[in-house]
């Protein structure tokens, strides 16, 4: 089989000009040959690539925000601080929450005293119920004393009155203690409520991270749910992409990509497609895809932009040649054959 090579363009070029020139000069001096490279035209398989692009996010990014409508006592972080979870952010002011806190003790303090014991009776119920067991006693020799007509009604009726009368007596005393025993219920829940604010005046940090954002100062008035500083963790930063419909059989979780960081002199870090969603978004028809990226060193930054290259279809067996070997000349793209006897002659070619 006839053997063909293709040439590098540039040098191609010289040669086939020199073959050319010795062609129509018939008689001029021989020049001598010019060494160029060539490579071997191959069959292989080519790896087709998707390229994305996505903001860079830190892998948690948590809002902290301020519970109480309060003024800020200080502010012990700057922005670029290094946080551990649980440290303290923000101070508010404490003033009018410990008050609460002291009024809602004294309260407990009070509907504590007037309660019943927890086991047993208190002398109250005792004596309202020995009352009431005599009274409905009484009453009940009375009926049968009545129905032997040796009572009169009118005595009966006074019988009645006096058992009706214990009996509402032992169950008022019964429904104060409840009572009692529910305000006190609810005069523990008020402290705890109060103690609880009175924590939240100290503000930490949710996740350990850095500070990215602090847009409170020292005296300033904040509201309920007012965000006082944001604490990213970027040791792990994530690539949110939109996979399009053609591409989606070849992927796969799990499957490594690269991306390009443009503001970093356009770096290439090495990251793995980790979350992929199993249908495509109704709005957009492609396939919504996270992907991690390690950065223990921080220097990838969250809102930082990347490109990112993932591998899609594959073509087998297709012919395969340098890049560099491949001209475009107008609309079409041409190589270089040298035959056996080292002519080079131009093909056009379909990429």
């Amino acid at each position: 089989m006839q053997r063909r090579y293709i040439g590098l363009v540039a040098m191609v070029l010289v040669l086939a000009i020199m073959v050319s020139g010795c062609k129509s000069a018939v008689g001029e001096a021989a020049v001598d040959p010019i060494a160029v490279e060539v490579a071997k035209v191959t069959l292989g398989t080519v790896q087709s690539k998707s390229i994305l692009s996505g903001k860079i996010q830190g892998r948690s990014e948590v809002p902290v925000v301020a519970k109480l409508p309060l003024k800020i006592l200080s502010v012990e972080v700057e922005v670029g601080d290094e946080v551990q979870a649980g440290q303290v952010l923000v101070r508010l002011d404490p003033k009018d929450v410990a008050q609460q806190v002291r009024q809602a003790e004294a309260a407990l303090a009070m509907a504590e005293a007037v309660l019943p014991p927890a086991v047993g009776e208190s002398a109250a119920a005792e004596g309202a119920r020995l009352a009431n067991e005599s009274a409905q006693a009484d009453l009940a020799r009375m009926e049968e004393l009545h129905k032997q007509g040796a009572v009169s009604d009118q005595m009966l009726e006074q019988v009645r009155a006096k058992a009706a009368a214990a009996a509402a007596q032992y169950r008022g005393i019964l429904d104060k203690e409840k009572a009692a025993w529910a305000q006190y219920d609810q005069a523990a829940a008020a402290v705890a409520l109060a103690r609880s604010q009175l924590e939240e005046t100290t503000i930490t940090a949710p996740i350990s991270g850095v500070v990215s954002s602090l847009p409170v100062e020292a005296g300033q008035m904040v509201g309920s749910g007012t965000v006082v500083a944001m604490v990213v963790d970027m040791d792990e930063v994530k690539i949110n992409v939109n996979i399009s419909e053609r591409d989606i059989p070849y992927v796969k979780n799990g499957q490594e990509v690269t991306a390009k960081i443009k503001s970093l002199n356009d770096q290439v870090v090495k990251g793995k497609l980790t979350a992929l969603a199993p249908a495509a978004d109704p709005r957009t028809q492609t396939f919504k895809a996270e992907i991690k990226i390690d950065n223990k060193d921080r220097v990838i930054k969250p809102g930082m932009f990347a490109e990112v290259s993932l591998n899609s279809v594959a073509a087998e067996n297709v012919v395969v040649v340098p890049s560099r070997a491949i001209l475009q000349k107008g609309a079409h793209y041409v190589a270089y054959i040298i035959d056996e006897n080292n002519i080079a002659s131009v093909r056009e070619v379909t990429l």
